[in-house]
Formats: structure tokens, sequence, C-alpha cells
């Protein structure tokens, strides 16, 4: 037997009139008395449950339910000699279903009814939200927000699968988190809806002083970056940010300014920046190159669907690069000037879990022939280089929790080339970034890669003052790196390694200055940094 289904869907269950009535009647008999001499009976039997048929179930009040899950829900209840236990089974299944499906506000009732040809009535009752509001938001529109959230619109039965994409939409922006939460209603049969929002100015600013030097430059850095991430309310964001060397700006200095288009909705993004450097001593790999370069480019990101607790992304870019270079090799000075285009795509992929964070990636970078300089210009700047190389990257990295609330970070990148490469395109180790016991950037190879491990404490901000120390933590580390040269010139090095361990602290005060100390030893003699000469490195920030 089959549920029928008519124009209007409702789920009866009957048999409780009769139920009460013979309770009723059983209760209003009089004991008949005791014989002398007779042990008085202790209870009386309890009589049998009633059985009838139930042929269908009318489910009624639903819009939300396809009839296939109704079906699904109450089939086994249907049949012949049922009781009413099989109807309260019938409504507590169809109300789980309800549930599964993510509709926690539906409610499934066994209206009073009397129960004819085997038809029995179940009623759904679907709070619908009746009011939604947007709570404690300084910086974002209201009804942006609210737009953002159609699984909350007043009028509709809220779901939970829809309410939590709602929320990865609306917590995508940066400095803003938002929270959904339902409570019952102002009107009866429904429940209001509060998006309690936490947010930050979206103007920001920040500067920072450090020593992280490349050969042959003066030893400080001073980087400055302003920006606001919430133009036109539309979520945009614009930065600009500055690099130079204090002791003798001339040295060398870039500018680079970037944009975000963010489009929450459909989770994509188009980011477009432009990058300018100036440098009249910057030596990478032994080589002194001199000169200016620009770099425009565009990146669209693009989620996969996912499954849960696993993200993935998509990343498709061009970038336009001119370099007005010329190199001093051996006493040898050269202009090398060189304009280009490359084309890369980058797949990311995230999976969190109870005790850390895996994350890997790979990409693909290709020159594209025709869109910039002939072959001989890249065979000026590199022998047997080309204008259609091609280079290949990965990344694997485990942040693993441990006892105690130490961390434990493992890390190995590489690149794999098609073709020797320019010095723009090569792999490169040494700094802050890679081995902070080597100068920055100071190997390059065609082909390498890099393994790093590094040993992070918990917070130890309650040993001083944690209304003044937000954050502090020391950390060890060790790294090891190998890189090759394809087709090297005679007399050239075409193989380096590296190697250097150290440790340091890094604290934040206040929310808003930062700093940080390293003592790092290289372990193996490279260009321009010899093994055991230990480096302190450090930085000193503050934001808004």
């Amino acid at each position: 037997m089959r549920p029928r289904w008519g124009s209007r869907l409702a789920v009866a269950g009957w048999a409780t009139g009769m139920s009460l009535l013979a309770a009723a009647a059983q209760a209003a008999a009089p004991e008949a008395p005791a014989t002398p001499g007779e042990p008085a009976v202790a209870a009386a039997t309890p009589p049998a449950a009633s059985r009838f048929d139930i042929l269908e179930y009318q489910v009624q009040g639903n819009t939300v339910l396809p009839v296939v899950d109704i079906e699904e829900a109450i089939y086994p209840f249907l049949g012949p000699d049922k009781t009413i236990d099989d109807v309260e089974g019938a409504r507590a299944a169809l109300e789980k279903r309800y549930a599964d499906r993510g509709y926690i506000t539906v409610a499934v009732n066994i209206p009073e009814q009397t129960v004819r040809e085997g038809v029995v009535r179940l009623e759904v009752a679907e709070a619908r939200v009746g009011r939604l509001r947007v709570r404690n938001s300084r910086y974002y529109a209201l009804g942006r927000i609210k737009d953002a959230a159609p699984s909350l619109a007043e009028g509709t039965v809220p779901q939970l699968a829809g309410i939590q994409r709602d929320s990865e939409v609306l917590n995508r922006l940066p400095g803003r988190t938002v929270t959904p939460q339902l409570k019952a209603g102002t009107e009866p049969g429904t429940v209001d809806a509060d998006l309690n929002v936490e947010d930050e100015s979206p103007f920001q600013a920040s500067i920072e002083l450090n020593n992280q030097y490349s050969a042959g430059t003066k030893h400080l850095r001073v980087s400055g970056s302003v920006g606001y991430d919430n133009l036109w309310q539309l979520g945009h964001s614009f930065s600009l940010q500055y690099t130079t060397a204090p002791e003798d700006p001339d040295q060398t200095s870039a500018i680079a300014a970037t944009y975000t288009a963010r489009i929450p909705e459909w989770k994509q993004s188009l980011v477009l920046y432009g990058i300018s450097s100036r440098s009249n001593v910057a030596t990478l790999g032994g080589v002194n190159v001199l000169g200016d370069g620009t770099v425009i480019g565009a990146r669209g990101v693009l989620p996969l669907p996912g499954l849960p607790d696993f993200y993935q992304t998509l990343m498709l870019g061009m970038d336009w690069k001119d370099f007005g270079e010329s190199q001093e090799f051996g006493g040898i000075q050269s202009k090398t000037p060189i304009t280009y285009t490359t084309a890369t795509i980058e797949y990311n992929a995230t999976r969190p879990d109870t005790q850390g964070v895996t994350t890997a990636s790979l990409s693909a970078t290709f020159g594209l022939r025709g869109l910039g300089d002939p072959d001989d210009k890249f065979a000026q700047k590199r022998s047997g280089a080309s204008g259609d190389f091609a280079y290949y990257r990965a990344s694997l990295e485990r942040q693993q929790a441990l006892p105690a609330d130490f961390e434990l970070t493992a890390r190995l990148d590489g690149q794999l080339a098609s073709q020797p490469l320019i010095s723009n395109e090569q792999f490169s180790a040494g700094g802050v970034s890679t081995l902070p016991g080597y100068v920055e950037s100071e190997e390059l190879g065609d082909n390498g890669w890099i393994a790093a491990l590094r040993l992070t404490t918990p917070n130890l901000n309650h040993w001083i003052d944690p209304s003044l120390v937000e954050d502090w933590r020391v950390y060890g580390y060790g790294d090891y790196a190998e890189l090759w040269l394809q087709d090297a010139n005679p007399g050239q090095d075409d193989e380096f390694q590296l190697a250097s361990i150290g440790f340091g602290t890094r604290v934040k005060l206040l929310n808003h200055l930062t700093g940080s100390v390293d003592l790092a030893v290289p372990l193996i003699d490279a260009s321009d940094t010899k093994a055991d000469d230990i480096r302190i490195l450090f930085t000193l920030g503050a934001s808004l």
C-alpha cells in the first residue's frame, strides 16, 4: 500500500480518541468487592493496544520537503494491523526527515481527528522568519548584509544548509564576522533572525623596520602600507605598499598597488596589481643586477566544489613583465633589458582536522612567445633560455597540534623547469621566508627544493601581563635546500646546498605593536655567507 497524494500533503494519525475512550471507561468501572477469604487481585491486566489498518497518510502544511522524502519517511508505517505507536512513529520519522534536511524550525503534529477508511492526517507546522535584523554593524551597509543572507529572508522557512552557505559568504570579507541567530518570533508561529556583526574599520595602515637585506646592500629596510577593504560598500579592497633602504633610498626601493574585486555570492575574486622596483645594487646568485623593473598582472580566484572539511581553489593569471637591467659578472657589464608575458595556473587545497591543518598547492607558469621580446633577448640574459619556457612548482605544509598547545610545522617546496631560466623566474633560496641563516635570495636555480621544520610554543603571555602582551611565542627551526642550474656555463657552479638552524621569539603588544628577534646559524658556505656566521634578524612593526 502506498500513500495517496492529492492537492494537499498531510500526515494523519488516528486512534487517539479510541484509546482515550477505552481508558476512561476502564477508570469509571466500579471495582468488585473482594470475597472474604479470597486473595485480592493486585492489578488489572492492561488492555491490548487497539489495532487498525492505515491505508493512507495525508500530510498537510508542507511547502519545503519533496514528496519523495515524505513518502520514504512514512511508508514503513502503512499497512494492516497497526497501532497508535505506528502513527507516532510516522510523525517522528517525518519530523526527523525535516531535521535531516536542515529545516530546524519545522514540527509535525497529530491533530485531533476522526479516522475513516484508514486515512490518518498529520499536520506540518513550518515556522517562517517573521523579522530579519542586522545588529552592531558599524562599517558595512545593513541592506547589503541582508541581501547576502537569502536563506533568512522574511517569509522563508530557514534551512541549515542555506544558513551555512550564507554565513560563509558573509564571512569572506576581511575584518568582518557575521553570526546568524534564530529565536522565537514576536508573532505566533514565526522565528526572528538576527545577523550579529563584529566588524573592524576597513582602513588599514602599517609600518615595519627590519634587516631583511640582499647581498651588497644596506642592511635596514622600511616597509609601509595603507589599504581600505570595503570600497563602494562591495567589499572591494585597495592597498599600496612601499619598501626602501632608509640608509640609502637610491640603493633599492619598490612600490606595489593591489586592487581586489570580490564577488561573495559567486565566491570569486579578481586581483589586479602593479609592481615597480628600482635598484642600483641587487645581487642575485653572485650576479649584480642593476636597473628598474615593472610587473603588471591579474589573478582570478575560482573556488572549486569541495567536501566537508576540504576546500580547494583554482587560480588563473597573467603577468606582463619589463626589466630594464644591466648585469655585471666577472668585471664585464652588459645591458640586458627584457620584456615578456607569462601565464600561470595554480591549484590550492586545504584540509583542516582536529589535530591541525594540511595545505597543498600545484602551479605551472608558462612564457607566452609572441607577447614579448624574441628568443635572442632571453639568450642574452641566460645562455639556452627562450621565451617559451615553463616551470612547475609544488608545496606541501602540515601544521600539527602537539600536547600542551605546542605546534609543529613541516613544509616542502620545489620547482622543476623545462629549460634554463632567466634570473627573474628562477627558484630562490635564502632569507627570512626560506632559510634565515642566509641573505635574501642568496642562491638561484632552475630546479630546486626546500624543506623546513619549525616548533612553536604555546602563547606565553600569562608569564607577563595578558592585558599588555596579547601574544608571545618562542620557536626553533631548521631548513635545508638544494638548487641546480641547467646547462651551466663552463666553470660555473651548477649545484648549491644551503642549511641553517635557529630560534627566535615574536610578540604582539596592545593589539597594534609587533616584534620579533631571530638568531640563525648557516651550516654551509654560500655565495655571500660563510658557515657558522651567526645572523641576528629583527622586525619592529605597528599597525592600525
